[in-house]
């Protein structure tokens, strides 16, 4: 086995599922934003990011159990086939309901926001089953996540270079109407999407073949004896068990609430000041590269080096800081313009920083029970979607806000965001 590997893993293979993976986003990110705004509407756009929020721990446990009935490399497999068949359905199912006007409808907007909810919660499973390999110690982990990272936001600026290229070919080449030429990227993304099935099943053969049989240690027996009370028993010990997991959960929780709540802002503003058809597109491709362009920018070696400078403590609260700070601006000019850099900022400063530091100072916290918690930790970070999305929709479908209200919104999510994250900082820095 190679020397570069995590708990037996060689990272060339994470690296390669993990772009592969990001690939099938940057497709993804564009076909679900694009439905969602243009056929669903930013006051009920929350709606699917709550039904996301309650489906995060029953799926989460599902794939406890499914992992422990089958084994985690059989369940890779299977869920990675199953997910990619059901992108196919998806795009069946829309055109049977697709009519000459277009996809209208209460059939084909309930499509749209099923589409919307089932990739957030897929993309959760496979990420959260990439992220269980990352187990060893600090150093061995702080490798993996960079190559991680980078690999991912690779595929996801690849993601959205393809996007563009294939709708502006399938438009203005083979003169599809808009939506049908975006609804076929599910196409592409479940074919992608198999590419992952050959590499865990090269993982398997690699680890079987490479790795002595390791006698089960008291902490695996322990693990084991208590994921068999149940999957849900198990992911809400991990949540709440003790006051730093609840500190953890509560940091994951307004980290998602804040980033919803921007997220709704910014489709909000996009609804009002974007026109759709093919542009629409482009602008939502377009904005995909500068995001993902920018984390792997980050993610491939500037992050690492912001974290060494600053010190972990730090790199963690300059996130949420700056990007109390862009929300702020936010007040004095919420143009489309400003929101769009913003959501760049947000997305790369989120993914190429907040994330790599976020996760050396989990493994710093957790140390060798990071690998089996860390999956379950994304659960608090869906519950925060959940209350970010409960409070969106409290203010366009029943407050009728303004908008500059939401802006106010999102300032105070990321100020709560920023304290929240004191404690975990504070445990972490060192002299």
């Amino acid at each position: 086995m190679s020397q570069a590997s995590t708990q037996g893993i060689p990272l060339r293979r994470l690296a390669l599922a993990a772009f592969v993976l990001g690939l099938v986003q940057g497709l993804g990110s564009v076909v679900r934003d694009c439905a969602l705004t243009c056929h669903v509407g930013y006051r009920h756009a929350p709606i699917a990011f709550l039904i996301v929020a309650a489906l995060s721990l029953p799926f989460v446990a599902l794939q406890l159990r499914m992992q422990r009935h089958w084994g985690n490399e059989t369940w890779r497999v299977r869920s990675t086939l199953l997910i990619a068949i059901s992108l196919l359905l998806f795009r069946g199912l829309l055109s049977v309901l697709r009519s000459e006007a277009g996809p209208v409808g209460v059939g084909s907007v309930l499509s749209y926001v099923g589409f919307f909810v089932w990739v957030d919660v897929a993309f959760m499973l496979i990420g959260s089953q990439l992220f269980g390999l990352l187990q060893g110690d600090e150093q061995q982990t702080d490798r993996g996540l960079t190559v991680f990272a980078t690999s991912v936001f690779g595929g996801g600026l690849l993601g959205g270079l393809v996007t563009s290229a294939a709708n502006r070919f399938l438009v203005e080449h083979l003169l599809l109407p808009m939506d049908v030429a975006r609804d076929h990227l599910m196409i592409l993304m479940a074919l992608t999407l198999l590419l992952l099935i050959p590499i865990a099943r090269a993982q398997t053969n690699q680890v079987t073949s490479g790795v002595a049989a390791v006698p089960p240690d008291a902490a695996t027996l322990s693990a084991a004896a208590s994921a068999e009370r149940g999957g849900f028993a198990e992911a809400l010990r991990v949540l709440a068990g003790s006051s730093q997991a609840r500190s953890i959960t509560t940091a994951f929780v307004l980290a998602a609430a804040s980033g919803i709540c921007l997220e709704s802002l910014f489709y909000w503003m996009l609804t009002l000041n974007a026109s759709g058809g093919s542009g629409f597109v482009q602008l939502l491709a377009s904005l995909s590269v500068w995001m993902n362009g920018a984390s792997l920018v980050l993610a491939a070696g500037g992050s690492s080096r912001i974290i060494r400078h600053l010190g972990l403590a730090a790199s963690v609260l300059a996130v949420p800081a700056c990007l109390l700070l862009g929300s702020g601006y936010l007040l004095v000019a919420a143009a489309l313009t400003v929101m769009l850099v913003m959501r760049v900022l947000k997305d790369s400063l989120a993914g190429g920083l907040y994330e790599p530091a976020a996760e050396r100072l989990l493994v710093r916290l957790q140390g060798e029970r990071y690998g089996q918690q860390r999956p379950i930790f994304e659960v608090a970070g869906r519950i925060g979607t959940g209350v970010g999305a409960l409070v969106v929709l409290t203010m366009t479908l029943i407050v009728k806000s303004s908008i500059q209200a939401l802006v106010i919104v999102v300032v105070v999510s990321h100020l709560l965001w920023l304290v929240s994250l004191i404690p975990l900082a504070q445990k972490v820095r060192r002299p």
